[in-house]
């Protein structure tokens, strides 16, 4: 990782004004690898205080790779390479210093069941190291404890490649790469099968020329020679870039130089185990003679493994001093041309913009991103989304404005684990030079707002830290690394562990277990929604009894509260859980069930006369009028029957809680009656009898 970006941080700077260059020369890019210098010289003034920011909730604490310290006699060192292929297990690899040998040795470290092992040396490869010059610049997994390390060292002859293999979760050895020729790296490796990976990257032929190449382990390595069909006329050309679907079948990109010196974009396609020509990308689009390839990924589709496609990603110049950013797509085993960038054109107005990283988790859905010119100062991040095979429109990556104050970020690496589930991470720089590492989610196509990584900057005393490799198992396991410098201007690699979206655990409460009807709010149910790194969870609750929702909570710093409304639910008992919605960075969650149960309310009945007396023939001038009323709330329904004595008058249908009905003639005969009026309950509420009221029958 740490080369690639290199050579991409060095291209912006050949295109764009020097203030964005931060430091970078046009020498930067292409030049021999040298020791990293982990331990620079110290500035006579102190360094900037460490940026700093809203943090990421998808992310952990960052440490310290574990046992580096011990590894590195007080040296320092850097991790530049991360492959995640199982939750909670990953491997990285990178360069340390050693503090007694002065010589820089390439190492790997292990993470198994979420928890990092010690730094360890690749095996046999400080033998090989006898000029004290070696990396570990890629790494690539087929699964937990089966994976493959490359890189370059430094012999007599110069700088070799060099491959290292893991097998059973054991390191066990490293051998050079045939044919390097004393001017070699590997930048990019893919492991499609058990013991058969793949590895790119240039060797220095006889003339003294850079050639792109891939190799491929058969047991034993082969020795490396030019991609079929070499367009490489110049100097330089270099594979950065593998992505593989299955063994034998892989697509590797890169540049080279054509016959006038022009830089040139190429991509090159495996298919059943053999690699077809160059094949040149971006072409007369690239007038400026200034592009390459930066980034492959191929995706199977999710419905039929035998639909492949694959998408490069890069920058050209439209013309001198300029770039465009372009995506190029592999379908139906051909590639397309080179496409500008939906959307960017709106947000470069500083000329210049490039996609540095790619990830296809099926074909045709793949998200990326990349860095724009903003203006002549201002360098901003962007992502873009590939949904179906068409591209969407490429959007300022939302929260940097708040983080860059530097004006200067980028995007350095992207991974997903499916379509529009996405980790993106880079680097920032604050007003006060500091540069620190931002992260980003990415869920249903919809970004979180970038934040930066809790405890970084407390390990980054000197101000500055990079990120150099992001990858994701699953939306719940990711791994990132790069390296920070100390106040002493000490560099040291650094690990966290997070997610694409955080699993969060929802608890809930009731301030009362039974309620009665139509005061159900005298139960407050409150909730607390957290998460497995300890961050706040933002965003809705609903709580529910089946599908019914009884109200609805919006979080504040985790927790909130409702009540349910009155005469939500009827007597007896009912089974509410609380349900978080989840967010962009958050995961959904479930409460476990608590029992609400609702008693009857009490109801009271009135009954009225129009009058007190009527003449017998003539009781149809009597109106009975009730009303029976609730308890706290809600309205009674249904039937009330009024009795004059024994003897049922009328029955009286409830409505709004309410009824009347008239005496029949003759209905009563002469006498004096007690009327009274019984409402049986239903529903919510429990039955009442009314007060007698006396009524006269004359005759």
């Amino acid at each position: 990782m740490r080369r690639r970006s290199g050579l991409i941080s060095a291209l912006f700077c050949l295109f764009s004004a020097a203030a964005l260059c931060w430091g970078l020369t046009a020498a930067s890019w292409g030049a021999s690898a040298v020791p990293a210098g982990a331990t620079p010289d110290v500035e006579a003034t102190a360094p900037p205080p460490p940026p700093s920011g809203p943090a990421s909730p998808a992310w952990g604490h960052a440490v310290t790779a574990p046992g580096i310290s011990t590894l590195d006699d007080s040296g320092g060192g850097a991790l530049e390479a991360i492959a995640c292929p199982a939750a909670g297990a990953c491997t990285a690899g990178g360069f340390y210093y050693d503090g007694v040998t002065k010589k820089q040795q390439g190492f790997v470290i292990d993470e198994a069941s979420g928890v990092w092992s010690d730094a360890q040396d690749v095996p046999l490869l400080p033998m090989l190291n006898t000029g004290g010059t070696a990396d570990v610049t890629t790494v690539a997994c087929l699964a937990a404890g089966e994976c493959g390390a490359a890189g370059f060292y430094r012999d007599a002859s110069g700088l070799e490649g060099f491959l290292g293999s893991e097998v059973s979760s054991t390191w066990d050895g490293s051998v050079e790469l045939p044919g390097s020729g004393g001017g070699a790296q590997l930048d990019t490796e893919a492991c499609p099968s058990f013991g058969r990976c793949i590895v790119g990257g240039y060797f220095t032929d006889g003339g003294g020329n850079r050639q792109p190449f891939v190799d491929q382990q058969l047991g034993s390595w082969p020795t490396a020679k030019p991609l079929p069909g070499n367009l490489n006329k110049g100097s330089l050309g270099e594979v950065t870039s593998l992505s593989c679907t299955s063994l034998g079948t892989c697509v590797a990109g890169g540049f080279y130089t054509d016959a006038k010196g022009g830089r040139q974009a190429f991509v090159d396609t495996e298919a059943f185990g053999d690699w077809g020509p160059m094949l040149e990308l971006a072409g007369s689009l690239n007038k400026g003679s200034n592009a390459q390839v930066n980034h492959v990924s191929c995706g199977v589709s999710a419905t039929s493994v035998s639909v492949i496609a694959c998408a490069a990603v890069g920058v050209y110049a439209p013309s001198n001093g300029h770039g465009q950013a372009f995506t190029a797509t592999l379908a139906n085993g051909k590639w397309g041309g080179a496409a500008a960038v939906p959307g960017v054109t709106a947000l470069d107005k500083g000329g210049f913009a490039l996609l540095s990283s790619v990830s296809c988790p099926t074909a045709g859905n793949c998200s990326a991103g990349g860095s724009y010119a903003a203006s002549a100062s201002s360098t901003q991040p962007f992502v873009v989304t590939e949904k179906n095979g068409k591209w969407g429109t490429a959007i300022a990556v939302p929260g940097s404005a708040a983080l860059n104050t530097g004006k200067n970020m980028s995007v350095s690496a992207v991974s997903c684990v499916a379509p529009g589930t996405c980790s993106a991470a880079g680097d920032f720089h604050a007003s006060n030079h500091s540069e620190g590492v931002w992260a980003a989610s990415e869920k249903g196509g919809a970004w979180s707002a970038a934040g930066t990584i809790p405890g970084l900057s407390g390990l980054a005393t000197g101000g500055q830290a990079e990120v150099e490799g992001l990858s994701c198992a699953t939306a719940s396991s990711c791994g990132l690394v790069g390296d920070y410098y100390t106040q002493n201007g000490s560099q040291q690699p650094f690990v966290v562990t997070g997610t694409v979206d955080v699993p969060t655990v929802s608890a809930m409460t009731l301030s009362a277990a039974s309620v009665v009807y139509g005061h159900e709010q005298a139960s407050r149910v409150s909730v607390h929604v957290g998460d497995v790194l300890n961050t706040v969870p933002a965003g809705t609750v609903s709580i529910k009894a089946g599908n019914t929702v009884a109200c609805t909570i919006a979080l504040k710093a985790g927790v909130g509260s409702c009540t349910i409304p009155a005469a939500k639910f009827g007597p007896g008992t009912v089974h509410l859980a609380a349900f978080y919605g989840g967010g962009i960075s958050f995961q959904t969650s479930q409460s476990f069930t608590h029992t609400l149960t609702v008693k009857k309310a009490t109801s009271r009945t009135a009954l009225t006369l129009s009058r007190s007396s009527v003449t017998f023939g003539q009781e149809q001038a009597e109106r009975l009028s009730v009303a029976v009323a609730p308890q706290f709330a809600g309205t009674p329904t249904g039937p009330v029957v009024v009795k004059a004595g024994s003897k049922t008058v009328c029955t009286i249908t409830l409505r709004a809680g309410k009824g009347s009905c008239l005496l029949s003639s003759k209905e009563l005969g002469a006498g004096t009656y007690a009327v009274t009026a019984t409402y049986p309950g239903r529903g919510g509420f429990a039955g009442s009898v009314s007060a007698k009221r006396t009524l006269k029958v004359t005759g």
